[in-house]
């Protein structure tokens, strides 16, 4: 069974399906405290300088790479199951055991 077939049918064992689910909300809780705290997106926010080109681009953005980046932590993590350790990732079918 090749790797990119299991990246895209397979499933992480429930163990490590919740860690990878754990470090992509952790990824994106950074990218939010970054974004809106680190830049001060919040603060000017707060006090009115904003322009309206920040509200309208700049809020959807931030927003929307937020769902990127936990896919790609999410992604990475299965990648590197896959390519370590494949014997954690369930193949299609076999998953049915995993329900109980």
């Amino acid at each position: 069974m090749s790797r990119f077939y299991l990246f895209l049918y397979g499933t992480l064992t429930p163990g490590l399906r919740r860690t990878s689910e754990i470090a992509g909300t952790v990824s994106v809780i950074i990218w939010f405290y970054f974004a809106f705290i680190h830049k001060r997106f919040l603060i000017r926010f707060m006090d009115g300088s904003l322009t309206l080109v920040d509200l309208l681009v700049g809020l959807p953005l931030v927003i929307a790479l937020g769902v990127v980046i936990y896919a790609t932590a999410v992604w990475l993590i299965k990648w590197l199951v896959i390519l370590v350790s494949p014997q954690y990732v369930v193949p299609p079918g076999d998953d049915d055991d995993l329900a109980a």
